[in-house]
């Protein structure tokens, strides 16, 4: 049988109990992968045992001087390939893949190996000047576009694949609210339009790595990815502040979804990496999977949950 590098079994996205629900009216799977650094720091100290956990901690960091890689922490968004005879058949050609066993309330409900895309991807790192990590995050370029100026279309894209993974463009914003939370047990698409473009510093980034990635392989799957942006923090020595990170908002539109651009006030989790990271796991540096450690400790992050985990076979 062909082998499967991911068990994927969490559905909801941060801060809320909600999926998101692609065109094919499949939900998204999320994981969370950490490097070697961070996975020894985690074992040699014991941290997934909640009673040896101290009351702060701190990953190792980069460091240019003594090429220590430091701590890298990721986390990826998966959609289920859409075949030749789904409503939204996807091209394989324009994601990075991989074979999942997909798991619902533990038990596999999809066939062993299913064909997964790559969508969105959170990449964070910690070095000796930025202790607030630095924060990077990526998507395929056929997620979405971005939210139309009031009174005006959504864009359709205009090149292959000529559809959009998370967004119907043929449904304008009055009939199809955009980036509104799924009725519990709805597998209705979800329409996700992007609110804050992609940050202009990574425009021509996109371009120039783009074109090197055709160059050097026309069939190069990462030539459909783009960065959104990376949040970093401009004054780390600035404790209070959390290093006052730059840019101010930073959202992924199949990672945060339900809350992009502007926080409104009291109303939902800061609308940036570092903020809503700082100000709900300072204590374990940045980190919110510290809280799963066993046995579970309490914790006041809205919409924080373990998801029911595969059965064991």
């Amino acid at each position: 049988s062909t082998p499967t590098s991911h068990n994927l079994y969490d559905t909801t996205e941060s801060f809320t109990n909600s999926p998101l629900i692609d065109q094919n009216g499949n939900k998204i799977y999320y994981e969370v992968r950490l490097n070697e650094v961070e996975f020894n720091f985690i074992v040699q100290n014991q941290l997934y045992d909640s009673t040896k956990q101290p009351a702060t901690i701190s990953f190792p960091a980069g460091n240019n001087t003594t090429k220590e890689v430091g701590s890298v922490h990721v986390k990826a968004a998966w959609k289920i390939m859409g075949g030749k005879d789904s409503p939204h058949p996807d091209d394989p050609s324009r994601f990075y893949t991989s074979n999942a066993t997909i798991y619902e309330n533990g038990k596999v409900v999809t066939p062993t190996p299913t064909l997964v895309g790559l969508v969105g991807l959170h990449i964070a790192h910690k070095t000796s000047t930025r202790p607030q990590w630095i924060w990077s995050t990526f998507e395929q370029v056929d997620n979405c576009p971005d939210l139309p100026a009031s009174g005006q279309p959504i864009t359709a894209p205009t090149t292959p694949p000529g559809q959009y993974s998370f967004c119907n463009a043929q449904c304008n914003v009055t009939n199809c609210p955009p980036n509104q939370q799924p009725a519990a047990g709805s597998n209705k698409p979800v329409q996700v339009l992007r609110v804050t473009p992609v940050d202009s510093d990574a425009v021509p980034i996109n371009t120039q790595y783009q074109q090197m990635l055709r160059n050097w392989n026309s069939k190069n799957v990462w030539q459909y990815y783009q960065l959104v942006s990376t949040q970093w923090p401009a004054e780390p020595s600035d404790t209070k502040s959390f290093g006052k990170p730059q840019p101010q908002f930073l959202a992924n539109t199949v990672l945060e979804t339900y809350f992009q651009g502007p926080t409104p006030p009291k109303t939902s989790p800061p609308h940036s990496c570092i903020n809503c990271h700082g100000e709900n796991a300072i204590k374990k540096d940045f980190m919110f999977q510290l809280y799963h450690a066993f046995p579970k400790q309490k914790t006041s992050i809205p919409g924080f949950s373990d998801p029911p985990a595969p059965e064991t076979p």
